[in-house]
Parts: C-alpha cells; structure tokens; sequence
C-alpha cells in the first residue's frame, strides 16, 4: 500500500515553514512526468449549505495545469449538476502562483507569506463571482517529509452565485502540495478520508487517513496491509496556541445508500501530548469530482460536532475503481 509510505515518520511530525514553500518549486532534469504541484482554496457558507471549491492541479514537466471552481448547495449527485462549475483542463501554468490570474480565470494574490490571500473571480454572463480574502488562525503545518501543507483560513468576502448575493465569513481547510509523483493509475487501497475544520481561533483538526481497520473485518484479505492504529498518514490537531501531532486517530466512515456518497464520519483523535477529541461529521453538502479520472473525491461541506462545539468544515473521501466498485450498492 504505497499510501502508507507516508507512515514512515521519523520523531518530528512536522518539517520547518518558510514562504518559499509558497512558490513553484524547482525540479531536476530527468524528474518524473508525473511529478505534480496543487493550489486548493475556498470558502463555506453553512448557513446556506454551500461550499466553493478553488483548486489547480500542476505537471511541472509537462507544462500544464488543470484547475478551476466548482460551487454547490447541498447534495449533488454528479459535477454537471452543481450550481457553478468551471474547471477545465490542459492548461498552461502561470508563471507564478504568489500573484497570478491562473487560465481558469481566477486571481490570486499572496498578501503575507504562509498568512493571507486574496482570491478573485467573475464570470459576467453566468452572473456569478467572488471576492473574498484568506487569513491563517495558525502557524503553518508542514508534513514532515515535506511536499504538503493544510492550513485553517478564515474567509471574509462577497460572493454572487447566478445573480443572488452572499456573506462569505466562515474557515476553510487550504492545503498545497509539490514533489509526489502522483501517478493516475488505479490504487488497490480503501476510501481515504481528508476532513478537516475550526471550532473556533484556538481549536482546530485535519486528520488524512483510512477508516480504522477494526471497523471492516471484510477488509483484512483484501488490504492486509492496513494494520489497526497505521491508518492515518499525517494530521494535527490546533489547540492552545500549539499544533500538536497525531498519534492515533480511529476513523469511522459512514455513507448514504449507494455505499460511496459521504453521510457522517466518526473520529477518535489522540494528539501526541495526550488530548482525546471525539469528532462527528454529518454531509449537509457534497458533490463528486474527478481531479483525475481513476480517483473520485467526494467534497462534501460538513457539520462537525465536538462536546458542545458545533462548526463547518471539510468532509472529504477518496476512493479508486476496485473499492467503489465493491462498495457500490445496485438497486436494481
């Protein structure tokens, strides 16, 4: 299971920030075809069940990039049905992504390294566009083995969507990546949750990884692999003015009737200095996406409870060709 690569950690959870980690890195002669850098953004209006998505994907050898916007409100079944969508492929890259207006359309501005964003869009003849900036409520989280980062936002703007107008004021889980050679081809490994969300300034979690192995029994032949407390990859938890790693997270995925569409999920997080945090996410909004076409992510808006707390945030499941269709339920 090359996912679990990532398992391999040494002592440090996370690698050191810099602003550079920002920009397009620079990549020896010979790298993979595959090698790839990605640029996510966006923003949440949970009162009105919508969810923008602002991602590019990157193929620094080839030259070209793919990316875009996709907006939803509430549950879509499919990518044509959301109330805004305009991601496209085969595009060239800009030359920089610190202030750029990708080929998508979008502009983005860098106003403080590792901190602060501003994003623009608009598209006059679907009457929709966005303006809105994007704050870091904390230092910046690096993988230890360097290549990704996942940082809580908080988005303040404006956004029109097909002529109506809202409040943009909510988090949001940004994430940036750069050296995997991430190859398109199928992966014989079960769904990957990617959730993540603020309760508030001082408290946030991103956790990335399997569900617990103990919860699929079914799962022991075809991914004997995946070992009870080895399936997370990488995650934090934000509280007190620290960010602490993550020394297990048992992780309970639940879906809707089809078997693939996210419905709730389940978290027991322990952090390295102790803290228990018992999370519960419920999709309100969701869409599917291909990125590429051998994977399917399900972004979904989710409402995430934590004692007393309630917030918004990510509620995400990968998944490749082989699991979902295993996890595929017919109703014939």
């Amino acid at each position: 299971m090359d996912l679990l690569a990532y398992k391999t950690a040494p002592a440090n959870t996370f690698a050191p920030a810099h602003p550079d980690l920002e920009s397009f890195q620079k990549w020896p002669e010979g790298a993979p075809f595959d090698l790839v850098e990605t640029s996510y953004f966006g923003f949440c209006i949970p009162e009105h069940k919508i969810q923008a998505e602002i991602y590019h994907w990157y193929h620094p050898v080839l030259g070209v990039s793919s990316g875009g916007v996709v907006i939803y409100q509430g549950k879509k079944p499919t990518l044509p049905a959301a109330d805004y969508c305009d991601y496209r492929s085969f595009m060239p890259m800009p030359k920089n992504i610190l202030g750029c207006v990708q080929s998508s359309g979008i502009r983005i501005d860098m106003l403080e390294p590792n901190k602060r964003f501003r994003i623009q869009y608009e598209d006059a003849a679907r009457n929709t566009c966005f303006d809105f900036e994007t704050t870091a409520i904390m230092p910046l989280p690096v993988r230890w083995s360097g290549g990704h980062l996942a940082q809580i936002m908080r988005s303040k703007g404006t956004l029109k969507l097909r002529g109506r107008d809202y409040a943009i004021d909510h988090y949001f889980l940004r994430d940036r990546s750069w050296g995997d050679s991430r190859t398109e081809k199928p992966l014989p490994v079960p769904v990957l949750g990617w959730h993540g969300a603020a309760f508030n300034d001082h408290f946030a979690f991103h956790v990335a990884g399997f569900d617990s192995p103990n919860h699929h029994p079914e799962w022991a032949a075809t991914y004997p692999s995946l070992k009870e407390g080895q399936n997370h990859l990488w995650g934090w938890v934000w509280k007190d003015g620290r960010i602490k790693g993550l020394k297990n997270v048992d992780q309970h995925n639940f879906t809707g009737p089809d078997g693939l569409f996210p419905d709730r999920v389940e978290l027991r997080i322990e952090d390295a200095e102790g803290g228990v945090h018992n999370i519960r996410g419920a999709a309100i909004a969701g869409i599917p996406f291909n990125a590429w076409d051998n994977m399917t992510t399900y972004w979904c808006l989710g409402r995430w409870e934590c004692e007393d707390m309630v917030t918004h945030g990510s509620l995400q499941n990968c998944m490749w060709n082989d699991y979902a269709q295993a996890a595929f339920r017919r109703n014939l």
